[in-house]
């Protein structure tokens, strides 16, 4: 039996604890995450703006990940959660600022902690059917009864509705598969329960909402017993009040009720109800008058009332 040298043997070691020890190397940089790399968390603020034109502050971060930093955090993610990625991790946007400013990922160096502005003016609304392109919100109850103290812990955009039950992880939102920007991390889809900011994955969000854009589309509408007034279906309202009107043929003596032409609603003309004059007070040239805060519009006015010409003259007094 040929004999092995002593130099031969610690050749062999060498080279063992050599590869045993780049591989240690490389299982240590697969599990880089947060604690890692740090950033500065110097920025500076600017405003924004909703679709209806609400100033909403957005704060731009100046440091981010290097290239290599953003590939190895992307990795880990990828590997240890059930996503797919979309794009890489940067702290120049975040997921309120994705969901609502833009998803201009290349541009886009906004990153917005509150978006309650885009919901109280009703930039967008609140639905309970979502489809394709809504967006989904993810909320902490903070464990109390109210709802004012909520915390808005996330943001994303729905890009498939599932069919099927609840599991009752955050709500039904096992039922969509989102895009959403994990804080400064990467950009990824995933089904709408399997994210950092729910129970799946140790969160604490446990209710989600669904908000749609919303155009306002203003009709007048029956406002007071005297007035209407533009209104949207949100609620939203524009202008100012404006007194009903009805035709002249409507104000005979017998008539109970009468169709206002400027908001089609039912009036009430009974003469129980308060008439507040008790002779006609014209206020236009050619005798339409006023009782109780309705407008009486004779047919010599009909035309210009309808296409929003006709000249009132009001004198003071002749309304309560």
């Amino acid at each position: 039996m040929k004999k092995i040298s002593k130099l031969c043997i610690l050749s062999i070691l060498i080279s063992v604890i050599g590869f045993y020890s780049n591989q240690i190397i490389v299982h240590a940089e697969d599990n880089i995450y947060d604690d890692d790399f740090i950033l500065d968390d110097t920025y500076t603020t600017s405003l924004i703006y909703t679709p209806n034109n609400t100033a909403v502050t957005a704060w731009h971060y100046i440091d981010d990940y290097t290239t290599y930093e953003k590939e190895r955090l992307q990795y880990c993610y990828e590997r240890d959660y059930n996503v797919v990625g979309i794009s890489l991790p940067t702290s120049k946007y975040n997921c309120h600022s994705y969901a609502f400013y833009s998803q201009d990922t290349e541009n886009n160096d906004c990153w917005i902690s509150d978006p309650t502005p885009y919901i109280s003016d009703k930039s967008y609304i609140e639905i309970s059917e979502p489809i394709s392109g809504d967006i989904i919100a993810y909320f902490d109850d903070m464990d109390t009864t109210t709802s004012s103290d909520d915390d808005w812990i996330h943001s994303g955009i729905i890009s498939e509705v599932l069919t099927g039950t609840s599991n009752n992880v955050c709500g039904n939102s096992n039922l969509v598969n989102i895009i959403s920007k994990w804080g400064q991390y990467g950009l990824f889809s995933h089904r709408g329960d399997e994210c950092i900011y729910t129970t799946t994955y140790g969160g604490a969000a446990d209710y989600v909402k669904y908000y749609r854009r919303h155009y306002h589309n203003y009709s007048m509408t029956y406002y007071t017993s005297r007035t209407h007034i533009m209104t949207c279906e949100c609620g939203n309202k524009q202008g100012f009040e404006e007194y009903h009107a009805i035709s002249q043929s409507d104000a005979n003596d017998g008539n109970r009720t009468a169709v206002c032409l400027g908001c089609n609603a039912l009036l009430n003309l009974n003469i129980d109800y308060a008439i507040v004059f008790s002779t006609k007070n014209e206020i236009t040239e050619n005798g339409s008058y006023m009782v109780d805060g309705i407008i009486v519009i004779v047919p010599a006015d009909l035309e210009a009332y309808l296409n929003g010409t006709l000249m009132f003259n009001y004198n003071d007094g002749e309304v309560e």
